[in-house]
């Protein structure tokens, strides 16, 4: 029976797409609704996993945390061509708040500069919280996250020299469209920053991604970490958040494991020579 619900929901959900074209946030509850139904749900897909085996290699880590920074250098080069240079601005500040945020993509693509955004002056640097409602939230949760000072440098040079350039006219959206009256759709975000992260650093990375590859990067450092991961990324259940990520960090559980033996061998070994130089000798 679960089975045939799930074949079902697959069925309402390409109607809907391919024939009756409803809107982004109607496909992604029926998205969200085929996943629940889907017998075999245990955890993170294979498919998920296959794809986060990139971060295995700290040189693709690197590459991905250093592309924002890298693409705000290729803008500066790229004289009298001032809306390219905008768009490579403006993927820097998509990829950097993915990175920092692991926001869904209908919240990173619908941020508002006036609505989202609060900021006030500290002592030595402006502070910026991206702040979003619960009723924008695909779980009802609230989410709050102070900027990086990075991040808002990276903020503030987007907004001043280059959304303008974007948008005609003022826009307060932080990814609009051309018109800058509507947000740019979910869609052509997320194709854009597919294209850019490939063209720049050859990885495979879509935007949902983003929010394992924060939960893998934490976990590979703190095994066990799962309530951090849990309020990051805002699950509602902390079962949620076990479900996906139970085992993802295996291999760097077992490193840890490993790296904690060697220290007690090390000391056992330093404590029997310590013994050896106190005996007295015959």
């Amino acid at each position: 029976l679960s089975e045939d619900l799930h074949n079902l929901g697959v069925a309402m959900k390409v109607i809907a797409k391919h024939h009756v074209k409803v809107d982004t946030e109607t496909l992604e509850q029926l998205q969200d609704l085929c996943r629940r139904v889907r017998p075999d749900v245990t955890g993170m897909t294979d498919k998920t996993r296959g794809r986060l085996r990139q971060f295995d290699d700290d040189r693709n880590v690197a590459l991905l945390l250093h592309l924002p920074e890298r693409l705000v250098a290729e803008a500066k080069k790229l004289r009298g061509r001032p809306r390219d240079a905008a768009v490579l601005v403006q993927m820097a500040l998509a990829v950097e708040l993915l990175l920092f945020t692991e926001l869904r993509l209908k919240n990173l693509a619908s941020l508002d500069l006036e609505r989202h955004f609060h900021w006030q002056r500290s002592a030595r640097h402006a502070v910026c919280h991206l702040v979003i409602d619960q009723t924008e939230v695909k779980n009802r949760q609230h989410l709050e996250f102070e900027l990086m000072p990075d991040t808002v440098k990276l903020l503030k040079l987007y907004r001043g020299e280059y959304l303008p350039v974007l948008a005609r006219g003022r826009s307060a959206f932080l990814f609009p469209g051309r018109s800058g009256a509507q947000p740019k759709s979910p869609e052509n975000l997320s194709q854009q920053i597919k294209r850019v992260i490939h063209k720049y650093t050859g990885l495979t990375v879509h935007p949902h991604l983003f929010r394992h590859i924060g939960a893998k990067l934490y976990l590979d450092q703190n095994p066990g970490g799962y309530e951090v991961v849990r309020r990051v990324l805002g699950h509602a259940s902390m079962a949620t958040t076990t479900r996906i990520y139970t085992g993802l960090e295996t291999k760097s559980a077992a490193r840890h494991f490993d790296e904690e033996i060697l220290k007690a061998r090390k000391r056992a070994d330093n404590k029997c020579k310590a013994r050896l130089k106190r005996r007295p000798r015959p």
